[in-house]
């Protein structure tokens, strides 16, 4: 692999208005809605790589907005993912509205 293949992506809105759609929040957040690497290059370390460089990317280049947490969502099921996004420090904070997927929110120091 050359260090110029894509293996994935990641897709992040910035959220600056319904900001109570997650419980307890009232402040501008990142919303990281899409997360994927490809099937041939899972189990690499490459998922967890790229999402502690996003992380430290919204943390400190603050690409849009000055935010105070990025949130996700995941099924429940999936223990590949909670595994991924625990470990970098998101924490589960619930339910999304319609109770199919786990919320996990992770804090942004401003």
């Amino acid at each position: 692999m050359s260090d110029e293949e894509a293996v994935g992506f990641a897709m992040v809105e910035c959220r600056t208005t319904d900001l109570d759609e997650y419980e307890g929040n009232d402040k501008p957040f990142y919303y990281l809605s899409n997360y994927m690497i490809d099937k041939n290059q899972q189990g690499k370390g490459l998922g967890k790589t790229a999402l502690t460089e996003l992380i430290n990317y919204l943390r400190n280049d603050k690409p849009q907005i000055e935010a105070a947490s990025i949130f996700l969502s995941y099924e429940p099921e999936n223990a590949v993912a909670r595994k991924l996004f625990t470990g970098a420090g998101f924490v589960e904070a619930g339910e999304t509205e319609d109770g199919d997927d786990i919320v996990a929110k992770y804090a942004l120091a401003l």
